[in-house]
């Protein structure tokens, strides 16, 4: 779907998004774990150690972030925030 990220079952509009966060294996355990957020939505893959955290900004929708394991995270967060620039295009 253009103009959206599409991560197993979710797929939400570049346009709800927020930031995306780039973590290391230490802050990505710590996001996994006693940072994490029940109404989060996560998308975890054990042997990939970094992630990344998008902000989730549409009032309606309950779901605080999204939470993505990437062995790219920088390439990632890139794309996402060269998609949420150019959708108010």
């Amino acid at each position: 779907m253009a103009g959206s990220l599409v991560a197993g079952e979710a797929r939400i509009p570049v346009s709800a998004l927020g930031a995306a966060e780039v973590l290391d294996a230490e802050e990505a355990r710590a996001w996994r774990t006693y940072k994490a957020d029940p109404r989060a939505f996560m998308l975890m893959r054990g042997c990939v150690p970094r992630a990344v955290r998008i902000e989730v900004t549409d009032p309606a929708d309950p779901t605080p972030y999204v939470y993505l394991s990437s062995r790219e995270p920088e390439a990632l967060a890139a794309a996402l925030e060269s998609a949420r620039t150019g959708a108010g295009d």
